[in-house]
């Protein structure tokens, strides 16, 4: 019976993580065109190469991460959020310059993926990020309440891009910024829900805003002309 109650609270956490990252993603097969579907495409497939060191460096170091305190998990997240940002930000700026390279062989324009690019990377690395609190939130036994904060803040984006929707105003540029909203307010959620036990973020909310660096940086072009 204990098993059957860990092993449903950590379920349910699965299925709303999954809403979070996935809904984004059928927002844009459903409602929006087939050229917006491959424009997204393309610039999630450049963005996922961020993955790759959360990967290897997450299946290295599992256990000694899986049993890190919670202070210092703190300090090393703050660390990792500005890495991860330095790096999307250096994609963003290579986007304007790369862009017609990724789009070889396909129908979609470079200009369009230019444009997303940067927002694109900013969700990427904000998956990385609320992904590699999930350890702990099970660890700490918090799946049930991060479910249900995480289940909540999608029916908000859901409702949000239904409204937008409606008044004709759901492209694909507002469906990424939403999720990246969504993504952010997960992010912040959880750290909430382990602060209440040994873990501390207050570096990592200092940090916090250098995630959107690469957006910004992807508008200095624009304003330089």
């Amino acid at each position: 019976m204990r098993a059957l109650k860990i092993g449903s609270s950590v379920t349910l956490y699965s299925l709303a993580t999954l809403s979070v990252f996935g809904s984004s993603r059928i927002a844009i097969a459903q409602v929006l065109s087939i050229p917006d579907v491959a424009s997204f495409s393309v610039s999630l497939r450049f963005a996922l190469v961020l993955f790759l060191p959360h990967q290897l460096l997450g299946a290295t170091f599992f256990t000694q991460l899986y049993h890190l305190d919670g202070a210092v998990v703190g300090r090393i997240m703050a660390v990792w959020i500005v890495l991860l940002s330095t790096v999307a930000t250096l994609f963003a700026v290579a986007a304007r310059q790369l862009s017609p390279w990724l789009v070889v062989g396909t129908q979609v324009p470079a200009e369009a993926i230019a444009s997303i690019l940067p927002a694109v990377t900013v969700q990427a690395v904000l998956w990385i990020l609320n992904a590699n609190l999930e350890m702990y939130i099970n660890r700490e036994f918090l799946s049930r309440q991060a479910a249900l904060v995480l289940g909540g803040l999608t029916l908000v984006a859901v409702i949000l891009g239904s409204l937008l929707h409606t008044i004709d105003h759901l492209s694909l540029f507002a469906v990424i910024h939403v999720y990246v909203g969504l993504m952010l307010a997960a992010l912040v959620a959880q750290m909430r829900l382990l602060s209440r036990k040994s873990f501390r973020f207050r570096r990592c909310y200092a940090v916090l805003p250098v995630v959107m660096t690469p957006m910004l940086a992807s508008l200095l072009p624009a304003l330089a002309s």
